[in-house]
């Protein structure tokens, strides 16, 4: 089954006066990755979408296979379980993809303060610190004072509802430069540490403790962190994270009127002697 795209909703109206809200998608993979039901109100023309599928040079054909299969079966998967699904076509002419490759010392191809929310699920992990740093410091630079990005990662070692994650997940036969390799594990502590280097007003939604207590704290617009964003229609919903629920959440704030931004290169090398764990 088709879902008509007019049955999608649309962002929130815009009064006249207001400034159009833009939203970017980081480590989208491809329209196939929005037949998720909770995603329906990403495909919207307000959203750019980063990480159709590029070409990795060198990239293992396991792989490459691998993400064909996916592509083909996640929205087979929905319809089998009775689960209207938009057309993939129908996707890509609603909403904007772009091919997505990040190292240190990009340039997200947008200019300053150019978006009001910015959403990444299960994207950093695929980063080592050092890159992970400098690609926050760029969503710092195109979010609007006001603007929110929210991250949400594998907590790997933390987290209580499960075994910590596998290292070197999710194989040991994929390589440490290779995109689907976890090179990351990020907890509480060391997420909140990195956004709060490059700039941000970190402040966790849904994680675990170093007590092994996990927590709670859904986004509330009379919180101080949250008063004067940039695009509340998104900010104090959460129903567009497919696993959050199961997953460490936490929201970037850009403050208004904050301390100048650090550029990608010098957020990288401030973590230099951060301690981590990588796996």
């Amino acid at each position: 089954m088709q879902t008509p795209l007019d049955s999608i909703p649309r962002s929130a109206p815009v009064r006249p006066s207001e400034k159009p809200v833009r939203r970017l998608h980081i480590g989208a993979m491809g329209p196939h990755s929005l037949a998720n039901p909770a995603l329906k109100r990403l495909i919207d023309p307000s959203w750019v979408h980063l990480g159709d599928t590029p070409e990795v040079g060198g990239r293992h054909a396991r792989l490459r296979l691998k993400d064909a299969l996916v592509a083909r079966l996640r929205p087979l998967k929905y319809r089998l379980r009775g689960i209207e699904v938009p057309d993939l076509d129908a996707i890509r002419r609603r909403t904007e993809f772009r091919p997505f490759y990040y190292q240190i010392g990009d340039r997200l191809d947008f200019e300053d303060d150019a978006f009001g929310f910015v959403l990444s699920e299960h994207f950093f992990e695929h980063l080592f610190l050092d890159e992970a740093a400098a690609l926050f410091a760029e969503c710092h630079r195109v979010l609007r004072p006001g603007g929110v990005l929210r991250v949400s990662v594998p907590d790997a070692d933390l987290r209580s509802y499960e075994a910590p994650e596998p290292v070197g997940y999710p194989s040991a036969r994929e390589k440490w430069h290779e995109p689907d390799k976890h090179k990351t594990r990020w907890s509480v502590y060391s997420l909140t540490y990195v956004l709060r280097q490059v700039g941000f007003d970190a402040r966790p939604v849904a994680w675990c403790d170093k007590f092994g207590k996990r927590h709670f704290s859904p986004p509330e617009p009379n919180a101080a962190a949250y008063r004067g964003v940039a695009d509340p229609a998104f900010v104090f919903d959460l129903s567009c994270l497919k696993r959050g629920d199961r997953s460490l959440v936490v929201d970037a704030v850009k403050p208004v009127g904050g301390a100048p931004p650090v550029d990608a290169e010098s957020a990288a090398r401030r973590l230099h002697d951060f301690p981590t764990q990588q796996g």
